[in-house]
């Protein structure tokens, strides 16, 4: 198994999530983040003066579904500018349903 760590703009978000149900993606947990990256600094940050906002995208999926849904995200989320975002992919040892 694999776990897809996506961070996104927040603008993007609908785009993206109706894209992986649509490709019926299983499931997806969704967080309210604040970090920072490679964006302009002087136009992007928060009041805090440090950090901009972004929403981190987490789905477990089968290895045989990564590649697709890695592309679907990107496709989906991406505009060309710096700051769109960035997606991380590691293996997923186990998880279990509560």
């Amino acid at each position: 198994m694999k776990l897809i760590t996506a961070i996104i703009q927040p603008d993007k978000f609908d785009k993206v999530c109706t894209a992986l149900m649509r490709a019926q993606v299983g499931g997806l947990t969704v967080s309210d983040v604040r970090g920072y990256g490679q964006e302009d600094l002087e136009s992007d940050w928060d009041l805090s003066g440090y950090l901009t906002t972004k929403l981190r995208l987490d789905i477990a999926l089968a290895d045989e579904r990564c590649e697709e849904v890695v592309a679907l995200i990107k496709q989906t989320a991406e505009t060309g500018d710096v700051g769109d975002g960035v997606i991380f992919v590691s293996n997923l040892e186990s998880f279990v349903r509560i």
